[in-house]
């Protein structure tokens, strides 16, 4: 059967969520939206399911049962998600793009139809709808999806234009800069990614794509609806113990992710950045190395201790690391 062009590409990165994968595809076909594509990239993910399939198998399996038109690719290395979420984008054709991470799913069958329909009518780059943190074990999660609720369901209802979409995220933090849940143009992440060199992380890679996203974007457009289910049971968002310095070495990652961002201010091109953007981003910068602390503190197995600290001042610099440090020792 030959497909039309797809007017949307659902995108779809998988790492270790072979177990709910099938969910998360299914919501997508629940869709009423006729012209989408799914495309899904495995990033070196070594997980199954519970039948032993691994994500090549489920997505097969999946395209077979439904008809959906789907792309698959997987990476022979992991890469992190920044690459994966750029590999996603190269292997799809739609006019828009909609980022939905393989551990969540949708509700309901119009919200592709929705978001779509509301760039249509306001020509908007970016139509964001909110999201709702879900967990199948309440009794262990509760307080992780209290907390993860109020940090997702930040949203800026209705229109803003240029400048002020950025400022309003990072600046305001009226709404969340995370890529899921919002309908992109094509086009502006394309825009964006050209500014992001080849980047291995898997932390605050969404903080960079949002950044570039929202200073090229010309008009915003956020719709008060709840589509997009947001799981606290799995990923590395979920609060475990590090027991391994390759997880640890995950969190640290998150200063690769700040490069581009530094090198864009730093250019000619960064002047038009307003003065009070641009202090944003240090904070943002600065409380990302006082969690990773934290975290070490916190979350890292004693015996990892020692060498955890010493890869965290390999990412971010010693002497950053150490300015930090005092800052927080002056707060207590």
């Amino acid at each position: 059967m030959k497909f039309k062009k797809p007017l949307v590409s659902v995108c779809i990165p998988v790492y270790g969520t072979e177990n709910v994968l099938r969910k998360c595809l299914d919501s997508v076909a629940m869709q009423d939206f006729a012209e989408k594509e799914i495309v899904v990239v495995s990033d070196a993910s070594c997980a199954v399911n519970e039948k032993g399939e691994d994500a090549k198998k489920i997505v097969k399996k999946f395209a077979k049962e439904t008809k959906v038109p789907v792309v698959f690719k997987e990476h022979l290395n992991n890469l992190g998600i920044l690459e994966t979420r750029r590999d996603l984008l190269s292997f799809s054709s739609g006019d828009f793009i909609f980022y939905l991470d393989s551990d969540d799913y949708l509700e309901g069958n119009n919200a592709i139809s929705f978001l779509y329909n509301e760039a249509q009518r306001t020509n908007a780059d970016i139509v964001n709808s909110t999201a709702i943190a879900v967990t199948e074990n309440p009794e262990k999660n509760s307080a992780q999806q209290e907390h993860l609720q109020k940090k997702i369901g930040k949203i800026t209802l209705g229109e803003i234009l240029e400048n002020q979409i950025a400022e309003d995220c990072f600046v305001n933090c009226k709404h969340c800069g995370f890529l899921w849940g919002k309908l992109i143009k094509r086009s502006l992440m394309e825009k964006a990614f050209s500014f992001i060199p080849f980047t291995e992380c898997t932390m605050a890679e969404d903080l960079c794509l949002y950044f570039f996203v929202s200073i090229f974007a010309k008009k915003y457009f956020g719709v008060q609806e709840r589509f997009y289910r947001y799981s606290v049971d799995s990923g590395i968002s979920s609060a475990q113990t590090i027991t391994d310095i390759g997880r640890w070495q995950r969190v640290c990652s998150a200063a690769s992710a700040f490069v581009p961002i530094v090198q864009f201010i730093q250019s000619p091109e960064g002047n038009c950045l307003s003065t009070s953007l641009v202090e944003s981003m240090k904070a943002a910068c600065n409380n990302f190395v006082a969690n990773n602390l934290k975290q070490l503190e916190q979350r890292v197995a004693p015996e990892l201790k020692e060498q955890a600290y010493s890869l965290l001042c390999e990412y971010w610099g010693e002497d950053y690391v150490k300015t930090i440090e005092r800052a927080i020792e002056v707060q207590k």
